[in-house]
C-alpha cells in the first residue's frame, strides 16, 4: 500500500450509511400514513426516525472526510508558500550585506 494514500474507512462507511439511511427515510416517508404497518412500534414511524439517524451519521462521516482533505490541501499550500518565502526574502534583503552594520 502506498504511504501517501492511506485507507480512510470513513468514506465507504459514510457513503453506505448515507445511502441506506436515505432509502430507509424515503420508505418511512412514503408509508407515514400506514397505521397498521407501525402498530407494533406503538404507532412510531421507526423507518423514518432511524433512516434520519443513519443519514445524519453518514453525512457526518462524509463531512469529516471532506474536512480532512480541506485541511491537507490548506496545509500543503502553507508549506509551499513557506518554501518560497526565504527565496523571495533573499531577493529583497537590501543587497545581501550580512555584516549587520547599519547603512547611513
Amino acid at each position: 500500500m502506498r504511504r501517501d494514500a492511506p485507507l480512510d474507512l470513513r468514506l465507504p462507511i459514510g457513503g453506505l450509511l448515507a445511502a441506506v439511511g436515505g432509502l430507509l427515510s424515503a420508505y418511512g416517508f412514503a408509508t407515514r400514513n400506514d397505521r397498521q404497518l407501525y402498530a407494533p412500534s406503538g404507532g412510531m414511524n421507526i423507518n423514518l426516525v432511524w433512516g434520519g439517524v443513519m443519514l445524519a451519521c453518514g453525512a457526518a462521516f462524509l463531512a469529516s472526510v471532506a474536512w480532512r482533505r480541506h485541511r491537507e490541501v490548506r496545509a500543503a499550500g502553507v508549506r509551499q508558500a513557506g518554501a518560497r518565502a526565504p527565496a523571495a526574502a533573499a531577493v529583497h534583503d537590501g543587497g545581501g550585506d550580512d555584516s549587520g552594520a547599519r547603512r547611513s
